[in-house]
């Protein structure tokens, strides 16, 4: 008895901008374990264009990472965001004529901006508004229109412009990172909120680069867990007391000072992302058939760091947490000696049995 014939799928290759990256190696990792796919580099695929006829594979999934130099913004390993690059690859491909089967970019929610009337949770129909002193956000706004001419020019291919919120890797690279960022609650309280946070795990965002890869998804989609954390079920996870407040008016001058002397690993810049909410929603991307496979609650406890700072009693950390403000402030002021003082005299005054 003959078997039924199945029709073979076409091998699809794919173009991966900047791979080099943990976000880029995880992605070529879980495409080499898919049959159907196969990762290519731009050149050969230049050079076969340029050649003769287009490949008998047939058109190219391309996706756009972007990585550029810089600090670490949103945890996603791509530190900061190279939109020429991609112009540059883009050009090089239509310029032989090369055809887009899919286009995924990978942008950030923090284009919805941190504005104090964000609606909680944020949608993909909200607009973008990037925080004017945040250059990441606004180059990830620019980095979105790149990438939909990119499909435009490559034979109008659909293009999936995935927004992710905060993103952690299960390194120790990542976790120290994170634990040393404005956007660790236990650490850094700036301004009168303690606004929520949302944590993705890596692995989750590289299974939906390669989702909207592999369905053709066309449109922005945000990328996040279903949930998200307040800043005192941090505190829980995290086994410590709140930090100290830094009042709205110093904020940024705190962040910047820290910044400088490699106290924080994130600039200034996010200082307003850190004080206000912009949780999103990823409805949208699950009803596609995408899920997260981890919670906030978990993420974070992936990426929260267990270091000398949390071994300390909850009073000595609130002596030191007082100082080191105080300090900062200070030297933001030019009077670092008089506040200190005044932080440990007050520390001395409102303590139990004096």
């Amino acid at each position: 008895m003959s078997q039924p014939h199945v029709e073979s799928q076409p091998l699809r290759r794919v173009v991966i901008d900047h791979a080099e990256s943990e976000l880029g190696r995880r992605l070529v990792a879980t495409l080499a374990d898919d049959p159907g796919a196969e990762v290519v580099a731009a050149d050969r695929v230049i050079e076969e264009y340029a050649s003769g006829p287009a490949p008998s594979t047939g058109a190219i999934d391309v996706i756009l990472l972007a990585p550029g130099h810089g600090p670490e913004i949103d945890g996603s390993t791509l530190g900061g965001v190279d939109v020429a690059s991609v112009r540059l690859l883009v050009r090089r491909l239509e310029a032989v004529g090369a055809r887009a089967n899919s286009v995924v970019v990978v942008s950030s929610a923090m284009v919805y901006g941190a504005e104090p009337d964000n609606p909680l949770p944020l949608t993909e129909d909200a607009p973008r508004r990037p925080a004017p002193d945040s250059p990441f956000a606004e180059a990830k706004v620019a980095l979105e229109n790149e990438a939909v001419r990119s499909g435009q020019v490559l034979g109008g291919a659909p293009v999936a412009v995935l927004r992710p919120c905060l993103v952690v890797a299960p390194t120790q690279a990542a976790v120290n990172w994170l634990s040393r960022s404005l956007w660790h609650g236990p650490t850094a309280r700036l301004g009168s909120v303690d606004p929520p946070r949302q944590y993705l795990h890596i692995d989750d965002l590289v299974r939906a680069i390669d989702h909207a890869r592999r369905h053709r998804l066309d449109g922005a989609f945000n990328v996040a867990p279903s949930d998200w954390i307040s800043s005192s079920r941090q505190l829980e996870l995290a086994g410590r007391p709140a930090a100290v407040r830094v009042p709205d008016p110093v904020a940024h001058r705190v962040a910047e000072i820290g910044w400088r002397f490699l106290v924080t690993s994130t600039p200034p810049d996010i200082v307003a992302y850190a004080m206000r909410a912009w949780v999103v929603s990823s409805d949208r991307l699950r009803a596609t058939g995408w899920e997260p496979r981890f919670e906030s609650a978990e993420v974070f406890v992936i990426g929260h760091h267990e270091s000398w700072w949390s071994k300390l009693s909850a009073r000595r950390r609130q002596d030191l947490s007082l100082v080191g403000l105080a300090v900062l402030a200070a030297a933001a002021s030019g009077g670092a000696g008089s506040v200190v003082r005044h932080a440990v005299r007050g520390r001395q005054v409102g303590a139990p049995g004096r």
